[in-house]
């Protein structure tokens, strides 16, 4: 579901440079309100765009995409300006479809919601749930038994399909 504030849509845009990254996004329920970024490969693996332009206060100024567990997972880091500095708005990890990040052999607890190594805990109606990070618990508090429904349904699938 879109908010005014989600991306419409993005397109990657081409520059003539080498190694050099552009990115188009028009928002959703606002007509001509395009935020451009543009940036290259860090020195850790990790793509920096920074917005042209002069970005609203409540909009990002710099995105940072990087790949994290051997290329299973996409971390995005959401930043504004505030004067030189950058302050996190907000972090997004997608989990690549069937993949699992969690430590072999380490600790045995599941995030609920990526299947990742769980080191967050929430106790909900007497029971203790693990998740991977704050995005997990926070969607976990917003809506438990959203996510404990789809937990249970994927985990009956995994049986299923392991049959």
């Amino acid at each position: 579901m879109a908010t005014p504030n989600s991306p419409r849509s993005s397109r990657t845009i081409h520059f003539s440079r080498r190694f050099v990254y552009g990115l188009a996004s028009e928002r959703a329920n606002t007509a001509n309100d395009e935020a451009r970024f543009d940036g290259s490969i860090g020195g850790e693996g990790q793509l920096v765009l920074t917005a042209t332009g002069d970005p609203k206060p409540d909009r990002p100024a710099r995105l940072t995409l990087r790949l994290v567990a051997a290329g299973d997972r996409l971390v995005m880091l959401y930043e504004r300006r505030a004067g030189q500095q950058f302050i996190r708005l907000a972090e997004v990890g997608a989990t690549r479809k069937g993949s699992s990040f969690a430590v072999k052999g380490g600790d045995p607890h599941e995030c609920i919601v990526t299947g990742g190594q769980g080191t967050i805990t929430v106790d909900y109606k007497g029971q203790t749930y693990y998740f991977c990070c704050t995005g997990c618990r926070d969607l976990f508090k917003q809506d438990p038994e959203k996510v404990l429904t789809e937990y249970h349904e994927r985990k009956a699938k995994e049986r299923a399909d392991s049959k």
